[in-house]
């Protein structure tokens, strides 16, 4: 990160987490959040979101990478999704077959049964996709891992969730949250590094056919390796 560390952020993409930083690295609770996914993911493995939400990313991602979608090296991975429904989506819309799942779920049978915290992709990943960082243990880490893990202009899609209530709290599954003026201040912070671009300002894809109910589409293009 051009001799600056990730302790050098000192703005959260998240307003609030369920576990704390060090959870990460401690055994004992990454055991316990990886079991309150897993059975999270038992009681929604069967839930599907509306197929203009990845109809509607479809677009943006093929006006960034039309060029690229079709090449041999091409690949696209979604992350925590479920099941198969959002790769197939994905899979319709851009006319190819090098997109791929990743679900810390052994049920969801996806692709790749992986927890997306400690993300590690070979090769690097052309394009992300999730609507699921509201389960990462710490957004921040996990959306900075994210990036590491896409290629030099890769290009990532994430619908944040955001929360509207003030008794809204986060737990052992859904475990972050997340304000509109937390994450622009934190993608801001990172195209003021030239980490990024932002290249389509979260608040100008706020209608109906990008999102779900309470999401929050935002595209970056990854200029750097840090």
């Amino acid at each position: 990160m051009s001799n600056k560390s990730i302790d050098d952020i000192h703005i959260n993409l998240q307003t609030y987490s369920h576990y704390s930083r060090d959870s990460l690295n401690d055994n004992e609770s990454l055991a316990a959040y990886r079991k309150s996914q897993i059975d999270r993911h038992s009681k929604k493995i069967n839930h599907k979101r509306h197929e203009r939400v990845y109809r509607s990313a479809s677009r943006h991602i093929f006006n960034f990478k039309k060029n690229r979608i079709h090449k041999s090296n091409f690949n696209m991975w979604c992350l925590g999704t479920r099941n198969n429904w959002e790769r197939n989506q994905f899979r319709k819309f851009l006319k190819t077959n090098k997109v791929f799942s990743l679900d810390i779920s052994p049920n969801s049978n996806a692709d790749l049964i992986c927890d997306f915290n400690s993300l590690k992709l070979k090769p690097k990943a052309e394009v992300i996709y999730s609507n699921s960082i509201d389960h990462s243990i710490d957004a921040t880490i996990t959306y900075l891992n994210w990036i590491e893990n896409l290629k030099k202009y890769g290009i990532m899609v994430v619908d944040f969730p955001i929360s509207k209530k003030t008794k809204d709290s986060p737990n052992s599954h859904d475990c972050s949250l997340f304000s509109r003026d937390s994450v622009l201040s934190f993608l801001q912070l990172l195209e003021k590094e030239l980490l990024i671009n932002m290249i389509i300002d979260p608040y100008s894809s706020n209608d109906e056919d990008t999102h779900t109910c309470n999401y929050y589409r935002t595209i970056i293009k990854k200029l750097r390796n840090f």
